[in-house]
This record gives C-alpha cells, structure tokens and sequence, in this order.
C-alpha cells in the first residue's frame, strides 16, 4: 500500500541511472526543527511520487517524536519489496551506496540529528551491518533503535508492532 506524498511533504531522493536502486531518501515537513535519520535493510516502493508503509509508519514516529524531517538510508540499495532477494551474490552493497552511507553518517556526526538503526534481522547477509558499525564508531555516534531482535539485531519498524 501507498499513498501519495502531502502538500506539506518535501521529497528529496537519489536513485541509480537504472532506477533499480535507491540511495537515499529525504521527507521535511518542518525546516525549524532538527531531522532523524534512519539506517534500514533496503528500499521497498517509496519513491517521488509515492510513499509505501513503512515509510509512513516512520514519518508518523518521527512526528510523534518532535521531529522535522527523516532521512532514509539502507544497507542495501536495492528497491524490492521482498527483502529475501538480497540474499543473491549479485546484490551485494555498490560503492555509491556505501559512499551515501558515509556521507550522511559524517554530516549526522556534526549535527544534532539522531541516528536509529533499524534494518531487522537480516542486517547481517554479507556482513553488510559491519560497514555502519564501523562508521558509527569512526565518527564517535551514539545509535539509538527501537529495540532489539535475536543475535541484538536492530528491530525494523514493521517488526515493531
């Protein structure tokens, strides 16, 4: 399910040439207010036009949490609503994702925008979750999550409910 992006919803977005892929994603809704940053698995429908449900679950908690923007970035690129492909070779993490990564990690380290790391349980395929690890640690973050899964994986705001 989606639904379109309201009046007082401003999109930013970077995807690949081929649209398969999805680096980032930025929804503001008020520029007075510092922004929060979402670290995720991998990109499902969202896009310019559209914003799918897990997306508006997070921008619904964002709100609810006083905040004026949520900034969307994935340790996996690619957009497919079924996560379970990632595990094909062919999906590993492309370096203009993982330069995506790094450079909203940095700007986040000084700024006073919240990093949640969310991805769910399969952060771990191809240890993709070691590379913002590492970051964070690099760049001396504290993460928050909405809570934790088996092996301390961070839950995924689906996995919430």
């Amino acid at each position: 399910m989606s639904r379109p992006w309201r009046i007082n919803e401003t999109i930013s977005t970077e995807f690949s040439c081929d649209g398969k892929h999805r680096f980032y994603l930025k929804c503001v809704w008020n520029n007075e207010i510092p922004g929060i940053i979402y670290v995720m698995l991998n990109p499902s429908t969202t896009d310019n036009i559209s914003c799918d449900d897990t997306v508006e679950k997070i921008i619904e908690f964002s709100i609810q949490q006083g905040y004026g923007s949520t900034e969307i970035i994935n340790l996996f690129s690619l957009i497919d609503p079924n996560s379970d492909n990632l595990r094909s070779g062919n999906n590993l993490v492309l370096p203009e994702n993982r330069k995506m990564i790094e450079s909203v990690i940095k700007d986040a380290s000084g700024s006073n925008k919240q990093i949640v790391l969310a991805w769910g349980g399969k952060g771990y395929f191809f240890n993709a979750n070691a590379f913002v690890f590492k970051l964070i640690n690099d760049f001396g973050i504290r993460p928050y999550c909405l809570g934790t899964l088996k092996y301390n994986q961070p839950i995924h705001p689906v996995e919430k409910d």
